[in-house]
């Protein structure tokens, strides 16, 4: 396998695998560690942990984030739902404060309008 299939193959990827790299290679399993070792030598591919790759950045059209690598770096992983909501700054202030809310009964003026009605809804294209 050229570098210039890679390319082809996984620039618009965060990460890609051993396996991925063999199975569109059709080549020996030897024959591509061997080249993925030459490419990581070369600075053109960056090791995440052991199997799992990335394109370095000058061949790397995807944007690395923690959403997208935490379940393959570490499988049992998972983001919460906290982490989504602060992400995508719905819990901005309660990011801040460390906590989700107050815990005692807001008092407001006296015909206020209640909070979070007629805002528009967020929406979280950070991912």
């Amino acid at each position: 396998m050229k570098f210039d299939d890679l390319l082809r193959f996984f620039a618009d990827k965060a990460w890609f695998d051993f396996e991925m790299v063999l199975l569109l290679s059709g080549e020996e399993p030897a024959s591509v560690h061997t080249e993925l070792y030459r490419w990581r030598q070369a600075g053109k591919v960056l090791e995440l942990r052991r199997g799992l790759f990335t394109l370095a950045e000058p061949w790397r059209h995807a944007r690395l984030d923690g959403s997208g690598l935490a379940g393959p770096l570490y499988p049992p992983s998972y983001l919460s739902g906290r982490w989504l909501l602060a992400r995508c700054g719905v819990l901005a202030g309660a990011a801040q404060t460390g906590g989700a809310g107050g815990g005692g009964a807001a008092r407001g003026r006296a015909g206020a309008k209640p909070r979070g009605r007629g805002r528009p809804a967020r929406r979280c294209d950070g991912l």
